[in-house]
């Protein structure tokens, strides 16, 4: 009997029966299970694109504000410029004037001081010939001025 293999038995009907329901149970289980799978990965997939697509959206929000953020700094460093380039030139530009202005307020200062002397002389050139008072009128008097000093 060394190289002889014994003929394997042959299975009865019934036993066949049950090994094929057996299988078949199986199957139905890796099946119920493999469904099961693909059914949450296709929940898990529909999850993944709701999400990158929230995603999308909030980067094209982020990328629109940025880009909002770019161009408010561009204007103000175009105002920045403009006011850098004004206060550069402004002694240029104003000097002149601000050195005329002082001038002519200088003399303006001379005038005025002449003005008052004069007024003042003149507030004793009525006192001395019209009787003139300045703090009060009589009623004698036809003079009929409101005193004023300058300042």
């Amino acid at each position: 009997m060394s190289g002889v293999h014994p003929k394997p038995k042959k299975k009865s009907a019934l036993a066949d029966h049950i090994e094929k329901e057996k299988k078949s149970q199986e199957l139905n289980v890796t099946q119920s299970q493999i469904t099961h799978i693909m059914e949450s990965i296709a929940t898990e997939i529909d999850q993944l694109d709701h999400a990158l697509k929230a995603d999308q959206d909030g980067k094209k929000q982020y990328d629109d504000q940025l880009n909002a953020l770019y161009r408010k700094r561009e204007e103000n460093q175009a105002i920045l410029d403009e006011n850098k380039s004004f206060a550069d030139n402004f002694d240029v530009r104003i000097g002149p004037f601000e050195a005329r202005y002082n001038a002519l307020t200088g003399s303006v200062g001379g005038l005025y001081d002449s003005a008052k002397e004069k007024h003042a002389a003149g507030l004793k050139l009525l006192e001395e010939f019209f009787d003139y008072h300045p703090a009060y009128l009589r009623h004698s008097d036809n003079f009929t001025a409101v005193p004023f000093r300058p300042k």
